[in-house]
């Protein structure tokens, strides 16, 4: 799963694994929805979330979660 976000989370691009992945009825669906919505169903995003410590530090952060939601890593 790939997606781009813009500066406030918001999905701006998504490849077909990433809508097949979160289950949603199309690419246009995602596009303009908060990341952290559609993929932990919360209203804010995690505190582990890489694109919320890039966004602070604009260094490259990575992390493998399971994800219940997803059913996966």
């Amino acid at each position: 799963m790939v997606a781009m976000l813009d500066e406030h989370h918001k999905i701006i691009w998504l490849n077909d694994a990433m809508v097949t992945t979160l289950g949603a009825e199309s690419r246009e669906y995602c596009i303009g929805k908060l990341c952290y919505e559609l993929v932990h169903g919360t209203n804010e995003p995690p505190d582990y979330c890489p694109h919320s410590k890039f966004l602070k530090d604009k260094q490259v952060h990575c992390v493998e979660v399971y994800l219940d939601k997803l059913q996966g890593d």
